[in-house]
C-alpha cells in the first residue's frame, strides 16, 4: 500500500501519502463504516483555498430491501412515479412530497447584503477579497447543504424501490423559458436525477424517464380523458367527464408511473 489512513481519533485521524514524509491531519466529516477495502485518495481544494481528501473505499453492496410504505405491483415490483415541484422537488404517486429545504432563498438576504457591501469596496483592494471570500464560503455552504440533502434522499429512494419513473426534462430550457432560472437551480433537480441514475445502477435497479411532452398533468388518472385546456395556475384537476378531482401535481406522478411501468415492461418482453 503506497499511503495509510490512521482513525483512531475520529476528530484527529492522520492520513500519510506517499511523497510526503510528515503525517497530516484530517477532520473527518463521518466515520468510516468497517468492512471496507481503502482504494484512493483525491485531494481538491475548493475556490475558498480549503484542502479536501476523498477517500474511496469498497464494500460489498448491501442487498436492497424494501420498506414498510412500499407498494408493489401486481408482477411484485416496487415502483414509484415521482414529477417535478419547485415547492418541494417532488411530489410522488403516493402524494408524499421530498420537503425540500429550499437553502439559496433561506440566504438570499444574507447575499444580498454581502454582495451590496461588496460593490462599495475599491476593486483589487484587501478588504474587497475579504468580502469575495466571504460571499464565495456562504456560495459553498448552499451548495454543500443542497448536494448532502439530495445524496441521501436519492440514496433512500434507489435502495427501496426497483423502479423509479421521472420525466425527461430540461432544466436549462425550463429556467430561461418560465423566467424561474433561481427557483429551478435552488432545487437541484438535474442534480438530484443524476444522483438516482447512478444509485438505481449501483442497486441494480431502474430509473426510467418518460418523454417530457408526455400529458401527465392533463390526462386523467381515473378514466383517462384528457383535458388540454389546463394551465399552469390549476392546481386541482377537475376531470370533466368522471368529476375525478385530484392535486395537479400528484396526478401527473401517477400517470408518470403508469407510463414509466409500461416502458419497463415493454422493455423487459423486448
Amino acid at each position: 500500500m503506497l499511503w495509510s489512513l490512521s482513525t483512531r481519533f475520529l476528530t484527529n485521524a492522520l492520513l500519510k501519502l506517499p511523497k510526503l514524509k510528515t503525517l497530516i491531519k484530517l477532520k473527518l466529516h463521518r466515520k468510516i463504516k468497517e468492512g471496507g477495502v481503502l482504494k484512493s485518495a483525491t485531494i481538491s481544494m475548493d475556490r475558498n483555498g480549503r484542502f479536501f481528501v476523498s477517500l474511496k473505499y469498497e464494500y460489498k453492496e448491501p442487498k436492497a430491501a424494501p420498506s414498510a410504505n412500499t407498494h408493489t405491483d401486481n408482477q411484485g415490483i416496487r415502483a414509484i412515479g415521482l414529477d417535478m415541484s419547485l415547492e418541494h422537488l417532488y411530489v410522488d404517486s403516493d402524494g408524499d412530497t421530498a420537503e425540500f429545504p429550499r437553502f439559496y432563498r433561506q440566504q438570499e438576504e444574507k447575499l444580498a447584503k454581502l454582495q451590496h457591501v461588496l460593490s462599495g469596496m475599491k476593486r483589487g483592494s484587501k478588504r474587497y477579497e475579504r468580502q469575495k471570500h466571504k460571499i464565495a464560503k456562504l456560495h459553498e455552504k448552499i451548495a454543500a447543504q443542497r448536494r448532502d440533502f439530495l445524496d441521501k434522499l436519492s440514496y433512500n429512494l434507489a435502495y427501496h424501490y426497483d423502479v423509479i419513473c421521472i420525466e425527461d426534462l430540461n432544466m436549462h430550457a425550463m429556467a430561461q423559458s418560465l423566467h424561474l432560472g433561481k427557483s429551478v437551480m435552488d432545487v437541484g433537480w438535474g442534480m438530484f436525477t443524476r444522483m438516482l441514475e447512478y444509485k438505481c445502477k449501483r442497486f441494480g435497479h431502474t430509473l426510467v424517464k418518460i418523454d417530457q411532452w408526455y400529458p401527465s398533468s392533463k390526462t386523467c388518472c381515473h378514466c383517462g380523458s384528457r383535458k388540454d385546456d389546463l394551465t399552469l395556475s390549476d392546481r386541482l384537476y377537475i376531470c370533466p367527464v368522471c368529476g375525478n378531482i385530484i392535486d395537479r401535481d400528484w396526478q401527473a406522478a401517477i400517470n408518470i408511473k403508469e407510463e414509466g411501468l409500461r416502458l419497463y415492461h415493454q422493455e423487459q418482453a423486448a
